[in-house]
């Protein structure tokens, strides 16, 4: 019997995404640790030569990769490019088949079902980038996102980004205490929200919880409300403006900012749940050269794909997802609500209904989908699903066999991938060209260069568990913790003399070279 749940056929490997790029640089066969060697002894060579392979766009050239020059801790990237992260998302499909291609689908709680094509997300876009821009709003103002899952949210996270602002997603679940800290924490001058969202069949106010938090928030000057419900909410004239109104007469289209390739793109706060959360600082190259390498290349997320990955979009698998489906041309489905209301297999419907091919899901959610039981899955035809994506923590043996063999009828492998907020996207993946074990990630993600240590910062030998670090940095990595460098030193660096990245993850690897957190 073999000792792996899941071998990947010769054909797809033969058609990942990986194979083009290992010929491109010179790999024969499926050689991936030669890949992944290459990637770790010449990071420089390898992230331009990846850059350039995705296609990556720069109107005004980088001049050098990276600069070390002041500690890893501190390392820049793309010295001297402009750019904009709607430049490789959004503009880039301009002019080509993908405009009249399906970007965002979605569906909400009551059943409704909204469709843009990328012509017109582009035009949604650059209408609400030019209403903010008519608002005073510009180049390294922050702007909260403080929204559910409607289409709304992903026109908005790239409309900040399009005028050269930095974007703030908040957890639409998120109390007034907890959006204010971060509010205050990042000098937000606008937020941008609705009057009200739907959760399990319960209308929940989100402008009067907004409200209540800008009591003591002196530095947001505009809120912008879409009137999602219709809900009735109160009105500040001298704050609040509607989103209709701000977008009106503005043009269908228009050219984003173009920025320093490190000027900051994104604040995302991490959930807090060991102490004060942390600004993690995202850059319009970081993220997007990091989710490509990650998703587009190891991942193997292709343009004639459909994800769903429910989420809310104040966690860092929000953006992760819409820049993902972006960046590869795909479509993104996106849904309001949680997976198993108002019917127990609400999500397998989902993937039934709007075809989906790429299903990403955090083992927490699938432990409570399996309470349903397997009648809550029988009825629906999952046959279009090809993938499965999972992160957020460790699975369990039990659920991780539930999904595979329920869901994906043993034949859709579970790309496994661990990272975190501070690193727009992985360490850990599951690659397409290697066989996958229960639980566990097989191959490092190329880029990277990790490791599992002992207190002294010596590897432990496999079997073992230690500390997951990094050895040296990446282009993901956060720039840091937002106005607190020493707060961010103390919590990645120093713990190893400033030679290691220090996760937070304990990790093992098996005599077979697979790793398990």
């Amino acid at each position: 019997m073999s000792r792996f749940a899941w071998e990947p056929p010769l054909q797809q490997m033969e058609e990942s995404n990986l194979v083009p790029f290992m010929r491109h640089v010179g790999i024969d066969g499926h050689d991936y640790e030669a890949l992944l060697a290459w990637s770790r002894e010449d990071p420089e060579r390898f992230w331009d030569t990846a850059i350039r392979f995705l296609d990556l766009r720069f109107p005004v050239p980088y001049e050098r990769v990276r600069d070390t020059s002041e500690g890893l801790a501190w390392a820049r990237w793309c010295i001297g490019g402009r750019t904009n992260a709607v430049i490789n998302c959004i503009e880039r499909h301009r002019g080509t088949p993908t405009e009249e291609r399906p970007a965002i689908r979605w569906e909400g709680e009551r059943g409704e079902v909204r469709e843009w094509t990328y012509r017109e997300f582009d035009r949604e876009i650059c209408r609400l980038a030019g209403g903010l821009r008519s608002l005073g709003l510009g180049p390294g103002d922050a702007v909260g996102l403080y929204m559910p899952m409607i289409p709304e949210v992903t026109a908005a996270f790239f409309a900040v980004q399009h005028i050269g602002a930095v974007v703030v997603p908040l957890f639409s679940g998120f109390g007034e205490d907890a959006v204010r800290a971060r509010l205050v924490d990042a000098d937000a001058k606008a937020v941008l929200t609705v009057d009200a969202t739907l959760r399990r069949g319960s209308v929940i106010p989100m402008k009067a919880t907004l409200d209540a938090a800008l009591d003591r928030v002196s530095s947001v000057r505009h809120v912008v409300v879409h009137e999602h419900l219709g809900e009735p909410f109160d009105w500040n004239p001298h704050r609040d403006c509607r989103w209709c109104e701000v977008t009106e007469g503005q043009a269908d289209r228009i050219d984003c900012e173009l920025m320093d390739a490190e000027a900051v793109s994104m604040l995302l706060y991490t959930s807090g749940s060991t102490g004060r959360p942390k600004g993690t600082v995202h850059t319009h190259c970081n993220y997007v050269a990091k989710m490509s390498v990650d998703f587009l290349l190891c991942m193997d997320f292709k343009p004639t794909d459909r994800m769903l990955w429910m989420s809310d979009f104040g966690w860092v698998v929000g953006p992760m997802q819409l820049a993902i489906a972006t960046l590869g041309g795909g479509c993104l489905v996106i849904a309001e609500g949680v997976p198993d209301y108002p019917e127990p297999g609400r999500m397998w419907r989902l993937v039934q209904d709007h075809r989906v091919t790429y299903l990403g899901v955090a083992p927490t959610a699938v432990r409570s989908l399996m309470r349903h039981g397997n009648e809550a899955v029988a009825p629906y035809d999952l046959s279009s699903l090809r993938c499965a994506s999972s992160t957020g923590e460790p699975w369990t043996e039990e659920a991780w066999s539930w999904f595979f063999h329920t869901v994906g009828r043993g034949r859709v492998p579970i790309l496994n991938i661990t990272g975190g907020t501070e690193l727009a996207g992985a360490i850990l993946v599951s690659i397409p060209l290697r066989p996958l074990k229960p639980c566990g990630f097989n191959a490092e993600t190329l880029g990277v260069s990790a490791d599992i240590v002992d207190d002294a910062g010596r590897t432990v030998p496999a079997g073992e568990v230690g500390e997951l670090v990094l050895e040296d940095a990446n282009i993901g990595m956060t720039r840091g913790v937002w106005r607190d460098p020493e707060r961010y030193l103390d919590t990645y660096w120093n713990q190893y003399d400033g030679r290691l990245w220090r996760q937070g993850d304990w990790a093992r690897r098996d005599e077979d070279g697979q790793w398990f957190v």
